[in-house]
């Protein structure tokens, strides 16, 4: 995720959006359904948006964790986790998790 002022933010098409909450509208592609935005009433002057839908996600760089307080135990960990560029393959005695 990425905040942006709302005003800056311009989709190509209008996307669909519900109201998930009396204080929150998420945005989302009505053809795909892929998840675009997040907006809250309390900030309704910024709009939160998914990196991975940017036409260019690597063009935006993280710099910080948010919401740790909310996030499970491992989550503090996951930069410890083992990486691969692919796919990897799956040792027999290995759960798929």
């Amino acid at each position: 995720w990425a905040t942006w002022p709302r005003d800056a933010v311009a989709f190509d098409g209008a996307p669909s959006e519900y109201a998930s909450s009396p204080q929150v509208l998420r945005s989302f592609c009505g053809r795909c359904g892929t998840t675009l935005g997040y907006q809250h009433a309390a900030r309704a002057d910024t709009l939160d948006l998914t990196i991975a839908a940017l036409d260019d996600p690597a063009s935006i760089a993280p710099g910080f964790h948010i919401w740790l307080a909310d996030a499970p135990p491992w989550a503090r960990r996951v930069h410890e986790l083992p990486r691969h560029e692919r796919w990897r393959e799956r040792r027999d005695d290995e759960s798929e998790t």
